[in-house]
């Protein structure tokens, strides 16, 4: 027989010198990361063999390194959970049905560099199947690793932001579960300042953020009961609510996104969100005001100024959806409780004081229509009335200086937009009435001032609706607004928008609000006023729109009942006079609405209504109108109507 020369035989008893601390099995480092992948097999059944034969080995490699089974765990293998109950083995991915060994966990922990690095470098490959195999690898090496992997956090989280935004859906999917793993057993401490690192990057793309959000809300999903009270929940929260998420709210996919990760945050921080309850409530509010945006904007407002309260799509007042639709609206109202509020209100309350002040600092920046005067918005449209009333001094300072005169007409139109929003509710507006005069002369008023250009053309607009809604609302005490009209500037600004020929839809905002206006103080106007007035209103007359002349119609019947009963009979034939030829209009609505301004007229000013009348017999091509005029002034002549 031909002999062996011994001497280069190794013993299998003497481990390579090269083999890691915690690895006895020379062969390991090759061929642990077939078996992995055998786990991490689409084919359950093959990934459970593969399981099996993986537990084997680490058996084995205990028996190599003489380690008494599970006794020989160290505190760095051990989840930052303390236990492994069902919620941390629902994280796990299949072929997983509950914890790996020790002796497994222990032998990958050994490898675990050279077993992540193949992982990542497959998930980076070009092929998207390939890619997906490294996802399915990484999630596998991860769940064996546990909170060992916490060593390597600076390189995993880069490469699964990067990877989660896989265009293959089950590769995104995979890495999310990775993400979940990680979460589960490391503590926050190691990955959440990592993993916000990324979210707020300021160089980072909105689908770069929006990626990272994704792996953040999964991790927060799954962390450990308590792990975020202090410092995390207040480095978190500090995170979310910074300038770089919320310049990036414009993007569905990061609104979306933050919204997943702020809603995690509250449920599992729990009572540990109140410290840092301001800046997660900023977020929300921030979140809130973002949910319209879509739908809002200077451009669509120029080009449909008619849709005040939003752009196409909106569902709400302000442009923003209703609360009961609204995710950021239930995190609101999770947040509170979860603080241990009794309302929603008592959160904005706690809170508004901070907010109004950061706003405040803040708008001396905000540029056309974006998330700072969004952010304020919300607020106005969320808060409760009296905490709007206990807060107007600093409300009303930021609306004066973000509606200047000199401020972008985008960010003006939005700011009237808030404003129309809420004074649509009464109980809200009426937080708004110690403010009345500033409302009407500072921020309605100076919009009304002719610019040239499209969106200053739709800013007149949202502000003569604006004033119409609030005099409707009966928001403006008549102090204040007579106040505004003996100061010379409103009736004047009134009656250029009803010459609006940019948009039909000004005009027609412009006769509701002066008919509100009549409404609430025509009986204190001085004849000047109404010289001013009812020429304005006989050339509205001449619309080319008839709705607009019926609503103009109706603005004449305003001024005849809000007019003394002792004013001049002379321009009250002037008015008759011009305005009494509509009355034989070919539109039947037309001669109505006509009609029964007269009637009004009548009940003041009988003779004048029926000298009138007399006068357009020959003229007119119809009788029945006349004589309705007519026998409504004899009416009030016989009941001693004129006085």
């Amino acid at each position: 027989e031909e002999e062996v020369d011994m001497g280069d035989v190794v013993p299998d008893s003497i481990p390579p010198p090269d083999l890691p601390e915690g690895c006895g099995l020379p062969h390991a480092r090759s061929l642990l990361p077939f078996l992995l992948s055998g786990v991490a097999d689409e084919v359950e059944a093959n990934g459970v063999n593969a399981l099996a034969l993986v537990e084997a080995v680490g058996a084995a490699n205990d028996a190599a390194l003489g380690v008494d089974g599970d006794g020989a765990a160290t505190v760095s293998d051990e989840s930052s959970r303390g236990d492994f109950g069902s919620e941390a083995a629902a994280t796990l991915p299949p072929p997983f049905a509950g914890r790996p060994s020790a002796a497994s966990r222990r032998l990958v922990r050994a490898l675990l560099p050279s077993l992540l690095r193949g992982a990542l470098t497959e998930v980076r490959e070009w092929t998207s199947g390939k890619r997906n195999a490294g996802a399915r690898l990484l999630g596998t090496v991860v769940s064996f690793a546990e909170a060992s992997a916490s060593r390597h956090l600076g390189d995993l989280m880069k490469e699964i932001v990067a990877a989660v935004g896989d265009d293959d859906r089950d590769t995104a999917e995979r890495v999310v579960t990775a993400a979940r793993v990680l979460g589960a057993h490391v503590s926050p401490f190691h990955w959440l300042p990592i993993a916000l690192d990324h979210v707020v990057a300021e160089k980072a793309s909105p689908a770069t953020r929006a990626s990272a959000l994704v792996i953040l809300a999964a991790m927060l999903r799954v962390a450990p009961p308590g792990s975020l009270a202090g410092e995390p929940m207040r480095a978190l929260a500090a995170g979310l609510a910074g300038d770089a998420v919320r310049g990036s709210m414009d993007h569905p996919a990061v609104r979306a996104q933050l919204s997943a990760a702020l809603a995690n945050a509250v449920v599992g921080g729990g009572g540990a969100c109140e410290p840092a309850s301001g800046d997660l409530f900023r977020s929300f509010l921030q979140l809130r005001a973002a949910e319209g945006a879509s739908a809002e904007g200077s451009e669509g407002a120029g080009s449909n100024p008619g849709v005040v309260s939003g752009g196409v799509g909106s569902t709400g007042p302000g442009g923003l959806p209703p609360a009961e639709t609204s995710a950021a609206a239930k995190g609101i109202d999770d947040l509170a409780r979860a603080c241990g509020f009794s309302s929603a209100g008592e959160l904005y309350s706690r809170h508004a004081e901070s907010i109004l002040g950061q706003l405040a600092v803040e708008q001396d920046g905000w540029q056309g229509d974006g998330p700072g005067q969004r952010t304020l918005g919300a607020f106005v449209l969320g808060a409760p009335p009296e905490v709007l009333r206990r807060e107007m001094r600093s409300l009303g300072l930021i609306l004066k200086c973000a509606m200047h005169r000199d401020r972008e007409p985008a960010l003006r139109l939005s700011l009237l937009r808030v404003l129309d929003a809420a004074f649509e509710s009464r109980e809200r507006g009426a937080a708004f009435e110690g403010v009345a005069n500033e409302v009407v002369e500072r921020m309605i008023s100076e919009s009304l001032i002719w610019k040239a250009g499209k969106t200053a053309a739709a800013v007149r607009y949202a502000a003569v609706v604006c004033l119409g809604t609030m005099l409707r609302n009966e928001l403006c005490p008549r102090r204040d607004l007579l106040t505004a009209i003996q100061r010379g500037e409103l009736l004047p600004q009134i009656g250029a928008a009803l010459e609006e020929d940019y948009y039909a839809d000004t005009r027609a905002a412009a006769c509701h609000a002066l008919a509100m206006l009549l409404e609430r103080c025509g009986d204190r106007l001085t004849d000047e006023h109404r010289r001013y007035v009812y020429p304005e209103l006989l050339k509205r007359m001449d619309d080319s729109r008839d709705e607009i002349r019926v609503m103009c119609a109706g603005v004449v019947a305003a001024f005849f009942r809000s007019m003394p009963w002792d004013y001049d009979e002379t321009n009250v034939g002037y008015l008759l006079k011009g305005f009494l030829i509509h009355m034989d209009d070919p539109n039947p609505d037309v001669q109505e609405a006509v009609c029964r301004a007269l009637e009004v007229a009548a009940a003041k000013k009988p003779d004048a209504v029926r000298e009138s009348v007399r006068a357009a017999r020959d003229t007119h091509r119809g009788r029945a109108y006349l004589d309705r005029a007519d026998a409504a002034a004899v009416a009030a002549k016989e009941g001693g109507g004129a006085r």
